[in-house]
């Protein structure tokens, strides 16, 4: 199979990694965050570089699972500032709002390519070196995907001191859809030995660092190692897209609002069992997938006798994270009642069908499938 890998965003990391900021000069910003990040002090550093040499406009309406009318009011105070750079600064649904505000108005105006620069305040979505976003449809609440190499950032900034205020739930949600990252990159159509490489780096420090993260968020070591985690399992499923967890994950987020490394969690260890074989065979697919998931259990020192052992060590390690990290292990664990899930199932599965991650899962599902994964995660 003919693969390409791009890796066009300059990753700026390490201490003083905000300093990179000092370089622009007579430029016009919009500044794309939200209410909680704008009071921050790791915020109001940043506008002191920006402030120096440029002018800029804050947007700070992000809300999370933003709509299409918070892209249209930013598109709005972009043309309105006359901005040159925007600059998202937050987590995954700032980044997106920023893509989109660039995606829009470029698209609208004709005008010239948008600088676009961001700087996660979460250790989750990559969304600071891929070329999608992801919005919301108020009315459907169905999550749209922007794919375009038009939106894909031209800077990522990892300065750590943006993730250690984060708080323990955050800490734990996002970090488990970094995991959620790795595997389905790992496994995906589109996977090579470029990408492969990524998630298995990328798994290791997770591994390691997001437990001590998340019982101390004051460890300045491990937000950051959880921080590159991140960022390698975004570039790698840049190139390769997702599969059937995020399919699932996007459809019952937006009918359940459960917070997406929730959902993630609940749905993965099903997942893996489907795309492995350990629920139903398909043959030599399922084996082929088994034998992946095995040589990234390897990674982890969790190598059984043969490769069904090791996938069963791999899930028992996922387990023992999502305990430590007091996440739930199924809907019902969460509290969300049967009745509602009867109530989506049809819509949930029929939009997972339609999900572009869907067509990168390794073994391409039917409704009755998917069905039966989100009622194994009952």
């Amino acid at each position: 199979m003919r693969n390409e890998t791009i890796f066009s965003t300059k990753i700026i990391s390490g201490q003083g990694a905000l300093t990179s900021l000092e370089q622009y000069r007579s430029e016009r910003f919009l500044i794309v965050t939200d209410n909680y990040l704008k009071e921050s002090s790791g915020f109001a550093r940043l506008l002191a570089i920006i402030g120096k040499n440029n002018q800029y406009t804050v947007f700070d309406q992000v809300l999370p699972d933003p709509p299409i009318k918070t892209i249209s009011t930013g598109v709005g105070m972009l043309q309105e500032s006359q901005a040159t750079v925007i600059l998202g600064v937050g987590g995954g649904s700032v980044i997106d709002v920023a893509k989109g505000i660039k995606f829009v108005a470029e698209k609208l105006n004709n005008q010239q390519e948008l600088r676009l620069i961001a700087v996660p305040s979460t250790s989750g979505s990559g969304s600071e070196v891929t070329n999608f976003s992801i919005i919301t449809d108020e009315v459907s609440t169905i999550k749209y995907p922007i794919v375009s190499d038009s939106i894909q950032p031209n800077e990522a900034i990892l300065d750590v001191d943006f993730v250690m205020t984060m708080p323990q739930e955050v800490t734990a949600d996002t970090g488990m859809d970094v995991l959620t990252h790795i595997l389905e990159a790992y496994v995906s159509t589109k996977a090579s030995d470029f990408s492969d490489a990524l998630c298995e780096k990328a798994i290791v420090l997770l591994c390691r660092y997001l437990p001590l993260a998340y019982k101390n968020g004051d460890d300045v070591q491990a937000r950051q190692k959880v921080h590159y985690a991140s960022c390698m399992a975004g570039m790698a499923f840049n190139t390769t897209s997702l599969g059937v967890n995020h399919s699932l994950a996007h459809a019952a987020g937006a009918k359940l609002h459960i917070p997406h490394g929730r959902l993630n969690t609940i749905l993965m260890p099903q997942v893996i069992q489907y795309n492995s074989g350990l629920l139903v065979k398909k043959g030599e697919a399922h084996a082929n997938i088994l034998k992946k998931y095995a040589e990234l259990a390897a990674r982890l020192d969790l190598s059984g006798s043969n490769d069904r052992l090791s996938v069963k060590n791999l899930l028992r390690k996922i387990d023992q994270l999502r305990q430590q990290l007091n996440l739930p292990k199924g809907f019902r664990e969460y509290g969300l009642p049967k009745a509602v899930l009867v109530e989506y199932e049809k819509v949930i599965v029929e939009a997972a069908m339609t999900d572009p991650c869907t067509l990168t899962n390794p073994v391409i599902p039917n409704s009755d499938e998917l069905s039966q994964l989100l009622w194994l995660s009952y």
